[in-house]
């Protein structure tokens, strides 16, 4: 049969908001981010990296927040995609009225919008504007910092599929249609959190999970910026 394929790292960075200013400090900032993820002195990120036929450093580069300064951020980065430095360009912390500034403004549209989503803080008018679009959602803190796993709703459908509550959650996104980001540094954890394929949450439990939208977000809210 044929070979499967190798697993590979997916290498994704941001842009800080100190440097969501443009006037260069984009471009400058990648630089050093390339400098560290290919060990080298020096890089050069205004050459054609596409012309030469070299891979691109990250697969994916994202502005961090929608900080002042972020629309010539953005022009920058599409440069940087343009000409081969990056696979794909994005956003973090996004709402609606940020995705309508960029999309009426932007020559790349952007791959991605990372922003917080869980049954308790769901954002669906940012989620319904992103799947219209053709952005994927990529949903950190699913697994409410820890906050939530004791939930009596989200224990009661972990026992009814005999999952544990954070592969629940973990699902819930998935089923959902998100790229879900959990973060551990244990090493068990990580392999709950990784078994979370070959099954599935039923109907009646996902609209248990989805009536506990509550508004309820676990850190800052970055998308009601001006």
């Amino acid at each position: 049969g044929a070979a499967e394929a190798e697993p590979r790292v997916y290498v994704t960075s941001k842009l800080w908001l100190d440097s969501t200013r443009g006037g260069g400090a984009t471009t400058r900032a990648f630089a050093d981010t390339a400098r560290r993820v290919l060990g080298e002195a020096k890089y050069d990120a205004r050459a054609d990296r596409r012309a030469a036929g070299l891979a691109p450093v990250l697969d994916l580069y994202l502005i961090h927040a929608p900080a002042a300064g972020r629309m010539e951020a953005w022009r920058e980065m599409e440069d940087l995609y343009l000409k081969g430095h990056v696979g794909a360009i994005g956003v973090s912390n996004y709402g609606v009225h940020h995705l309508d500034e960029l999309l009426r403004n932007c020559r790349v549209r952007p791959a991605v919008n990372q922003i917080e989503v869980h049954p308790f803080f769901q954002r669906r008018d940012i989620v319904a504007k992103c799947f219209s679009e053709g952005i994927a959602v990529e949903a950190y803190s699913p697994l409410t910092r820890g906050q939530r796993l004791r939930d009596p709703v989200v224990t009661s459908v972990a026992r009814a599929v005999g999952r544990t509550p954070a592969q629940v959650l973990i699902r819930w996104g998935l089923q959902k249609g998100y790229v879900t980001l959990p973060k551990t540094v244990n090493a068990g954890r990580l392999a709950e959190n990784a078994d979370v394929f070959g099954w599935e949450i039923p109907p009646a439990e996902m609209e248990r999970l989805d009536a506990l939208d509550c508004g309820d977000n676990t850190g800052w809210d970055p998308t009601e910026w001006k």
